[in-house]
């Protein structure tokens, strides 16, 4: 959906939420009209590590996700991949990721 209202490639969909909120609200209130009761929110790769330098925190993200998503109907956090591979094929130690999701996670909890 977000392709259709015009994310190019290589950008970083997350921050849709901030940059084009109310396309994200729009989107999410399409899906709410259709009948879901739940929303996947657009929180795939919102995490630290694929975040790094994007000009925005995991918070900020997360935040906007919720405070827009809540807007149009139940949302639930989408969680995805890091953008790194765990050792011994890349250099992200498993410790590491687990942190990284624990504070999507938390981040979520603190804002219900």
């Amino acid at each position: 959906m977000l392709q259709a209202c015009g994310l190019a490639g290589g950008e970083v969909p997350e921050l849709w939420n901030i940059t084009n909120n109310e396309t994200v609200l729009n989107i999410h209130e399409c899906y709410a009209k259709a009948g879901s009761h739940i929303i996947n929110a657009n929180t795939f790769g919102a995490n630290r590590l694929k975040l790094s330098g994007a000009g925005f925190t995991c918070e900020e993200v997360i935040s906007s996700v919720v405070n827009t998503a809540r807007r149009a109907a139940y949302l639930a956090l989408d969680i995805g991949v890091t953008g790194k591979l765990l050792r011994p094929f890349g250099d992200l130690d498993f410790e590491k990721a687990v942190n990284n999701f624990a504070q999507m996670i938390a981040q979520d909890t603190e804002l219900i």
